[in-house]
């Protein structure tokens, strides 16, 4: 009767700390992470394609200068001041895409996280990019 009930309490406690097991990353898995990108991105290239749009490449530094990662961003112009684009950041653990739209002239562009791979699959959140000469300071906050 006693190896019975030891027998039975083992088993309980293996299937209990079985549940307990998965329970947690799963409950974990629900709560969203914020996290902020701050970095400067250097222009590369640029090429223009007619007086409406542009395609630019840069590189992505943090504050110490060296280099986190890679965009790519294509821009269509309404006017000399106003635009729209999409781009795509690669940054370890994959790539982080955002729309943006110029506001103050061109000299900001604010936009939205639109999604990802990797790391970034599913992530939202906003951008904010201040641009000067050849490089831009930007600012991404998103949540996977």
């Amino acid at each position: 009767m006693k190896v019975r009930m030891f027998i039975a309490a083992a088993g309980a406690a293996l299937v209990l700390g079985g549940a307990g097991t998965l329970a947690v990353p799963a409950v974990a898995s629900t709560h969203a992470a914020t996290h902020t990108l701050t970095f400067t991105a250097r222009t590369l290239g640029q090429l223009s394609f007619g007086q409406t749009s542009a395609d630019l490449q840069e590189t992505d530094v943090n504050s110490a200068g060296k280099t986190i990662g890679f965009d790519e961003i294509y821009l269509s112009f309404t006017s000399m001041k106003t635009g729209r684009g999409n781009a795509a950041f690669a940054f370890h653990g994959g790539l982080l895409y955002v729309t943006v739209a110029t506001t103050n002239s061109g000299s900001t562009y604010t936009g939205n996280v639109t999604g990802g791979t990797g790391a970034f699959a599913g992530a939202t959140g906003t951008v904010v990019a201040h641009v000067s000469h050849n490089s831009a300071r930007i600012r991404i906050t998103y949540t996977t």
